[in-house]
């Protein structure tokens, strides 16, 4: 779990932070393990492994840190995961990319 939330470091070693946890099981509900980030923790990183067969969510949620809320932005992203014996599998089959009402831009 530890590397998972090292690799936040790339977002906030841009500027950058996240608007909610960073990975979360899946099954049903809201599951361990949860993950934040280095600046913004969900509590104790799990004492867990991912195995085979598992689902999480990675949903990153980057968003600046302006200290003026109003002025902050940011983007809502999540991909589900099936994890795999060499990796992982997508279990979305939306297409990816960027929308406007419907259309793919």
């Amino acid at each position: 779990m530890q590397d998972i939330l090292d690799a936040t470091g790339v977002i906030e070693s841009k500027g950058y932070t996240v608007c909610d946890d960073l990975m979360h099981g899946f099954g049903g509900g809201y599951f361990q393990p949860i993950i934040g980030s280095r600046s913004r923790m969900s509590g104790p990183l799990p004492d867990m492994t991912l195995e085979e067969n598992m689902t999480v969510v990675v949903q990153p949620n980057v968003i600046t840190t302006d200290a003026d809320e109003s002025k902050r932005a940011g983007v809502q992203v999540g991909e589900m995961i099936r994890v795999t014996r060499d990796g992982f599998e997508r279990l979305h089959r939306a297409p990816r990319g960027l929308f406007r009402a419907g259309r793919r831009i």
